[in-house]
């Protein structure tokens, strides 16, 4: 029944208008979550993290965030238009499994994602940056063909005084079709340095390696400059990166830092490269000369011991169609070095010496282009004392054409 004298409803008509994300918003998002004491899921602290995200053109997200190798997800997340700026979007999406939510603002004029992990009351909070894969293998193609190269980067500790003194190293090589990518490398206690990612609009490359069983990492972004007239290969790499390793569990026996560092302030890593070319066939790395003593690796200082030079001969067994390079000591080798991995293709390099003791050391490296310099770069692990158990320091290790 109806009430007699009730008032009348208008009826009330608008439109709703449904709008696909911007491209610049849409697919597969890679970045980091910053170093946090508080906001964070897993028992160690000042991990940082990986963050992976996947956007939809109807808005959906999923996503993780990956601290050390646990890995927890945020799934069925909408997002919204931001207020006054309606090409910008946002959304807020709780992480499975913790008391943490995921808040990300998605700019699609830069390809870029920013925001915070942070608990329910957001009084612990901490930055994520990330980047977007802009390419595609479906019509219409976008391809990486700026960034097709191998690209070899060397990764130098700011520090002098704390941390292992010799430089690390990486490489990839970007897929042109999808600007995908895997990084090897070591970092400059030895510790492998890997991932696989992408590379971003606007020359984006993540690293973030989990260390020490997940106690320890270390994470940052690069940056592909391929801007240069002869692109890809003069394209330019350069990048910052933070370490952080706390002690070491008695159990772990690890000789190299295991007391730790950076654990208040963590490292500082520079990271700087490019395209590496290798040689012509029948050529020879660091285009040495045809001649004796044509290149020199230098030591540097690795604790209380000095450094020291050794002069060497790279070979092409094959000086026409050769594809491998071979490394000769002079004869004048009083610390027996000797660096059976010279690798043509890739310009990876590896050995080993004695100082009396003996105290055996090993040494790791990579040829790397930096700006008109092209030369080796990398480290050697020497022990303090003959002792088994005792500690090894990393030095500088420099290979360079004479």
């Amino acid at each position: 029944a109806t009430a007699t004298g009730a008032a009348t409803q208008p009826n009330l008509e608008f439109t709703i208008v449904v709008a696909s994300l911007p491209a610049g918003s849409v697919g597969t998002f890679h970045g980091y979550v910053a170093r946090s004491a508080t906001a964070k899921f897993t028992t160690a602290d000042n991990m940082g993290a990986r963050f992976e995200m996947t956007t939809q053109s109807n808005g959906t997200v999923s996503g993780s965030v990956i601290e050390g190798v646990t890995k927890k997800s945020f799934t069925g997340a909408k997002l919204v238009s931001r207020s006054g700026t309606p090409s910008t979007h946002m959304l807020t999406a709780p992480l499975t499994g913790t008391t943490l939510f995921v808040d990300i603002t998605l700019d699609p004029s830069t390809n870029t994602a920013s925001g915070v992990l942070r608990n329910v009351s957001g009084l612990s909070s901490i930055a994520i940056t990330a980047w977007r894969s802009p390419w595609s293998t479906v019509a219409p193609l976008v391809k990486a063909t700026n960034y097709k190269a191998q690209h070899n980067f060397r990764i130098e500790n700011l520090d002098p005084a704390n941390g292992p003194q010799g430089y690390g190293y990486g490489s990839f090589i970007v897929t042109e079709k999808d600007g995908t990518l895997t990084i090897s490398g070591k970092l400059p206690d030895g510790s492998a340095l890997g991932g696989s990612t992408f590379v971003g609009a606007n020359g984006e490359v993540l690293i973030y390696q989990s260390l020490n069983s997940n106690r320890a990492s270390c994470f940052g972004k690069l940056v592909i400059d391929a801007t240069g007239a002869n692109k890809p290969l003069d394209n330019t790499l350069t990048g910052t990166l933070t370490w952080r390793k706390p002690a070491s569990l008695p159990a772990a026996k690890d000789y190299t830092y295991g007391s730790g560092f950076g654990i208040t302030t963590p490292l500082s890593l520079e990271v700087k490269g490019g395209t590496f070319i290798a040689p012509p066939k029948g050529g020879r790395l660091l285009d040495a000369l045809d001649q004796p003593d044509n290149a020199q690796l230098f030591f540097g200082t690795a604790g209380a011991d000095g450094g020291f030079p050794q002069l060497l001969r790279i070979t092409n067994p094959n000086a026409v169609t050769g594809t491998t390079n071979v490394a000769t000591m002079s004869a004048t080798n009083p610390n027996i070095v000797a660096m059976p991995t010279l690798t043509f293709g890739t310009g990876v390099f590896a050995g080993s010496y004695k100082l009396a003791g003996p105290r055996n050391a090993t040494f790791f490296g990579e040829v790397v282009t930096i700006g008109a310099t092209t030369a080796g770069y990398g480290f050697h692990l020497l022990p303090t004392t003959t002792a088994a158990t005792s500690p090894k320091l990393s030095g500088k290790v420099d290979l360079t054409k004479q």
